[in-house]
């Protein structure tokens, strides 16, 4: 039987609220396939609760304008995530490949930037022998 983690996020206290009121939870359900190595899977779902609270205020003709209660807004998502599990098999010839474009790279911006600074060089020597510089 495999071991899953479980993840676990906020405080874990009791509220107690202050004065009655409208308490309302969002709750966003995603359902999630997992796919392991050894062909396994499972299906479950993440979620997620953001939650409200609007104390009950009684306006100028003493009437509640919040009914007091507890609400729970589901959404479901219409879109499964699929994650699969892999293991990174890397060969040398994909060391290699990696290797030549990093150099490939580095030599490009290299060549640009020595192309611009004589570019450059060649311009300011320019305005000079005119006596246009500084």
């Amino acid at each position: 039987k495999r071991q899953y983690q479980r993840r676990v996020h906020g405080d874990n206290r009791a509220q107690i609220a202050p004065m009655p009121g409208r308490f309302q939870y969002f709750i966003k359900v995603v359902p999630t396939l997992f796919e392991h190595i050894d062909g396994s899977s499972l299906e479950t779902n993440q979620y997620s609760v953001t939650e409200h609270f609007q104390s009950t205020v009684r306006d100028v003709n003493g009437m509640i304008n919040v009914i007091p209660g507890v609400y729970f807004v589901y959404d479901f998502s219409p879109i499964m995530i699929h994650m699969t599990e892999r293991q990174r098999h890397r060969s040398r010839w994909h060391f290699l490949s990696n290797l030549c474009s990093i150099c490939g790279g580095v030599f490009t911006v290299a060549g640009i930037l020595d192309r611009l600074w004589f570019a450059g060089w060649r311009e300011l020597k320019r305005k000079m022998d005119l006596g246009k510089a500084m």
